[in-house]
Parts: C-alpha cells; structure tokens; sequence
C-alpha cells in the first residue's frame, strides 16, 4: 500500500520530469541553425547600437520574447530593367532596356544595412525595389548626356551607371554583380 509520502513524491517527479522536458523543448525550439546561402538576422540583440546580431552560418540561440530573428537569402537576383522614352540632354527620346544581377553584400557595413532594411522584405520586394533604383538611375544618366554619349560612348555611360548604381544599392546592403545593356534606342524629336 502506498502511503501519502510516497505518493507525493511520485506525483513531484512526474512534475519535474514535465518541467524539464518543457524547458528543453522550449530551448531546443528556440536554438536557430542558420542554413546554407542565408544569413540569421536576430532582432533584440543590445550589445549593439542598432539591436540586430548577423550571422552567416552557425547556430545561435535566441532568447524567447526578447529576441527575434528572420533569414535573408545570399542568391542572385536578376532583374530585366526596361526604361520607355526618357528625355536626353538633346530633348530626344530614349528607351533602353538592360539586365542586371545584385546580390547580398556580404561585408560588415553591407550586411548590417540589409538586415536593417530588407528583412521584412520579399523577394519581390526586394527585386521590385531593385528595379526602382536601376530605372531612377537610368533616367537620370539619360538626362545628363547627349545623344552622341549614348551612341559611341556606350562603355562610358555603362560605367557610369554601374557606379551610380552601385552606390545606391550600397545604401540598401546590396552589391551590384553586372550590369548589360541589351540595346538602346534613341529616336530623335527635332
């Protein structure tokens, strides 16, 4: 026959049995491996100024309900830019299509502005946002050269459209990978 002691010592063990398989479940579900061509974001991170800890491979451990975290993708993206009809310094019409491919940067400064900016982003998102940036930098360019530029001095203005580019995806944590024109043309209006 049992006696109440006995009892109430099974009844405890049971129940620190329970606890601790609730607490290494709770701690296994919460230690993040980071997989291959992606990089752990952990938001809630105070040892820096801006609160987010990268990784790029490896484990971490993230703390519940202080910390979150969220992957970013190291792949290519490529992306078929097309601008209709912009105005060159000669008032002629312009449309010029190219292709280009950007990727992750992975230096410090670069994958700590992505994981600021892009984390909440899609894919989509990102290669919509992409798009902006190489259509924006493309009509301005257009606008600052003339007609000759844009037809004899076609590695000139690539040149210089991969560095303006360059800097603005750099704000964002992006790096361009190339940049190709597929044509241009340009069709004049006086």
């Amino acid at each position: 026959m049992l006696n109440i002691s006995t009892i109430s010592t099974i009844i405890l063990s049971i129940l620190v049995i329970f606890l601790i398989s609730g607490l290494i479940l709770l701690i296994s579900k919460r230690f993040v491996k980071c997989p291959k061509g992606k990089v752990l974001v952990i938001f809630g991170d105070f040892k820096r100024s801006d609160g987010v800890k990268v990784l790029n491979g490896g484990r971490a451990f993230v703390w519940p309900v202080i910390q979150d975290y969220s992957f970013l993708s190291l792949e290519t993206i490529f992306q078929e830019v097309t601008v209709d009809y912009a105005l060159s310094r000669d008032k002629s019409r312009v449309r010029m299509s190219c292709e280009i491919s950007v990727s992750l940067d992975t230096d410090e400064k670069g994958i700590y502005l992505a994981a600021n900016y892009l984390t909440d982003l899609s894919k989509k998102d990102i290669a919509g946002t992409i798009k902006n940036i190489a259509i924006g930098q493309i009509r301005k360019l257009i606008e600052q050269n003339s007609d000759e530029t844009l037809k004899y001095k076609i590695s000139y203005f690539l040149d210089l459209l991969s560095k303006l580019c360059e800097q603005e995806l750099g704000k964002l944590g992006l790096r361009l990978i190339s940049l190709n024109l597929k044509h241009i043309d340009i069709i004049a209006t006086h």
